[in-house]
């Protein structure tokens, strides 16, 4: 339900904000973009859009500057949907991240690309951070990260998901071609229909 408005908020947000206006907080990302492949991994979409300009005349670094970057996971309907934040200064801590602990947490007015807390670890390399928890305090969604490999791939029959009213809980992530689906008062991975 949240991340199926959230490419439209993405390039809502690409038109409106300035590049003009500086960074608040070292935890606010300059640039954020959101990359979508294909099952072979092609790029089919690419939305980039600034969030602010860094404090005393440092540059927002480019995409390639990982240890600048954060790189969050996000539910496709086909393929694959990376969101990368570019932070101002150094974003990654040394310490990796033991099995399913907070890695990331990130709150936004509609896109969550805001770092709430201090990060103490990170997830291995080639590793993304995927959602855990979603809850909402007044609409604003504060979503908990953890890394993607630690998060085991769901079951043929098991739930993916728990949800209430403010809060949704992902208990496992559904396989390449397959997306959570409420189905009554339950959820399952159901495969993405093929394109017609």
């Amino acid at each position: 339900m949240f991340y199926q408005v959230l490419l439209t908020a993405l390039t809502v947000q690409c038109l409106h904000v300035s590049s003009q206006e500086l960074c608040s907080l070292p935890t606010k990302p300059c640039k954020s973009r959101v990359e979508t492949k294909d099952e072979a991994g092609n790029l089919v979409d690419d939305v980039y859009y600034a969030e602010c300009r860094c404090r005393n005349g440092v540059v927002c670094p480019e995409f390639n500057v990982t240890h600048k970057m954060v790189s969050v996971d996000l539910p496709a309907r086909r393929g694959t949907m990376t969101m990368n934040l570019i932070f101002c200064e150094t974003s990654q801590p040394v310490r990796y991240c033991n099995h399913l602990e907070l890695a990331l947490l990130l709150s936004g007015n509609v896109v969550p690309t805001h770092l709430e807390q201090t990060r103490t670890c990170r997830c291995p390399d080639n590793d993304v951070y995927y959602p855990l928890q979603t809850s909402y305090q007044q609409y604003r969604p504060f979503v908990w990260h953890v890394c993607k490999s630690h998060l085991a791939v769901c079951s043929r029959h098991q739930s993916c998901s728990r949800q209430s009213a403010n809060l949704q809980v992902n208990t496992c992530r559904c396989p390449q071609g397959y997306t959570c689906t409420a189905i009554g008062d339950s959820t399952a991975c159901t495969q993405v229909p093929a394109p017609r």
